[in-house]
């Protein structure tokens, strides 16, 4: 194993098999809900929770693990969080009350937070900029595999298995990790060792907690009371509150430079580094992986719920029938990358985002004239194109510019923008919901809105060896290795 110590590639499999955990657990727990609340007698809210507590605790943490990540470094971070992923899978796989797993849950999405963040920070530090699209097309296709692989994963293992293999079926995939990890990974944390934000950290977690939680439980209360004073718009503004307040924190501790170059005022490591945002395709790409994570939820779900209760087709069925995209994308999820790195990231994004909008866009007509199983399959090929096309290269875009000393911070952040809008895409689907077609059509035109974002991204420039190298205005270094100053 020591020759393949630190291999490039090898690091990125061992990497991707920990990220397809983390992404496997949100869609694959949707088909053993009917499953688990006969067996443990749950409650309507206890499924609640165990549905959601994963995914609110995976999107409050995701900014604070990509900042420890910088700090403490993405290997020992990634490790740990796989370390807790496993060990809380196998205590889901053997709860014997809804309490237990919900705490279970809780504790799942934890370790997600913790690993999820350091893989792309550890892909942007191993990789060079003229390779870096394949290995994030390879690792950004996961998305859309365990998207789509999760319902099909899901079905087979409540009918042949049971429910608690939805868990379980994590363990081995966590012990691989844990074995290869030690062996194969490098330490890649950047060489300055800052410290962390308490401050910005208790602000975010607070605000992203109360603003998601009022988001994901607001349609259960019915957008009013709680319990007592507590009330739902209150939560929700509360959140808004703390993170006006973080925001306003995380500007007075920005590092400033003056008309010279030099700093005005030394910054204090601050959770989230606006320099980011310098970076024009980095603002564009967060917004834009919020749309398309609003779209994903707002279609896949509401379609396998439409296929299982109006179509009268099982979890198995339904998920098999959308296994062809699944499929098309891993295959195109490589050839995109290695694509982006010849020409850009840019034109490979837009045209995979593009197929993905016209091969989505079909589903809506399907279902408008009460289309047979088979009348699905030309729009899920072609949104498995797309898919292909997208992820990967959507994170080229995103990063090609990032210096490895904040990779985890604009890890954790485009992360944490993703699962933001996956809550979205929930409240949109219960908020629209018994109108179908018009949850698609939101759906579709978020993705409309996204292509139209990603044409706004920079032009890439190319080396004389033909690679893409990043624009004429890369984001500033000093903060890898602040100076000193005088009073």
């Amino acid at each position: 194993m020591k020759k393949w110590r630190g291999n490039p590639w090898a690091m990125l499999v061992t990497l991707s098999l920990g990220y397809f955990m983390t992404m496997l657990d949100v869609t694959i727990i949707n088909v053993a809900v009917p499953s688990i609340s006969d067996d443990l007698h749950a409650t309507l809210d206890d499924i609640a929770w165990v549905v959601n507590g994963y995914v609110l605790v995976l999107a409050v943490l995701l900014i604070t693990a990509g900042r420890l990540g910088d700090v403490w470094g993405p290997r020992n971070l990634f490790l740990a969080g796989t370390a807790l992923f496993t060990l809380s899978s196998v205590t889901c796989g053997f709860a014997a009350t809804p309490g237990q797993l919900i705490a279970s849950r809780f504790l799942q999405g934890l370790g997600a937070a913790l690993l999820l963040p350091q893989t792309m920070t550890t892909i942007i530090a191993t990789f060079p900029a003229g390779k870096r699209g394949t290995a994030l097309g390879v690792w950004g296709s996961i998305t859309g595999i365990a998207t789509v692989v999760g319902p099909t994963a899901g079905g087979l293992l409540v009918t042949f298995a049971g429910w608690r293999w939805v868990f379980l079926i994590n363990v081995p995939i966590g012990l691989a990790v844990l074995i290869l990890g030690p062996l194969l990974l490098t330490d890649v944390r950047p060489g300055k060792k800052g410290r962390i934000d308490l401050l910005g950290v208790a602000l975010s977690t607070a605000g992203l907690l109360l603003l998601t939680y009022g988001l994901t439980e607001g349609g259960r209360y019915h957008w009013g009371t709680v319990r007592g004073p507590v009330t739902i718009p209150g939560i929700v503004t509360g959140g808004a509150v703390l993170l006006l307040l973080f925001l306003l924190d995380q500007a007075r501790k920005q590092q400033v430079r003056g008309k010279h170059g030099r700093y005005s005022k030394p910054g204090r490591d601050p959770l989230v580094p606006f320099v980011l945002f310098r970076h024009r395709d980095y603002t564009l790409m967060n917004a834009v992986i919020v749309l398309i994570s609003v779209a994903v939820v707002g279609i896949y779900l509401p379609l396998n719920m439409h296929m299982q209760s109006a179509l009268g087709y099982s979890a198995l069925r339904a998920g098999l029938l959308m296994a062809p995209q699944a499929v098309v994308s891993a295959f195109v999820a490589p050839l995109a990358g290695r694509l982006a790195d010849r020409i850009g990231g840019k034109y490979v994004l837009t045209s995979g985002l593009t197929l993905y909008t016209l091969g989505t866009a079909t589903v809506p007509l399907v279902i408008a004239v009460n289309g047979p199983w088979y009348a699905y399959l030309p729009g899920f090929l072609i949104a498995g194109v797309g898919v292909g096309g997208t992820f990967g290269p959507l994170q080229t875009v995103a990063t090609h510019s990032i210096p490895s000393s904040l990779a985890g911070a604009a890890s954790g952040v485009i992360n944490s923008n993703r699962q933001f809008g996956s809550v979205l895409g929930g409240l949109l689907v219960a908020t629209v919901l018994p109108a179908l077609n018009a949850t698609l059509l939101i759906s579709i035109g978020a993705l409309v809105v996204a292509v139209l974002l990603c044409m706004c991204a920079g032009r890439p420039t190319f080396n004389r060896g033909g690679a893409p190298v990043a624009h004429a205005d890369p984001l500033p270094q000093p903060l890898a290795a602040p100076r000193t100053y005088q009073s």
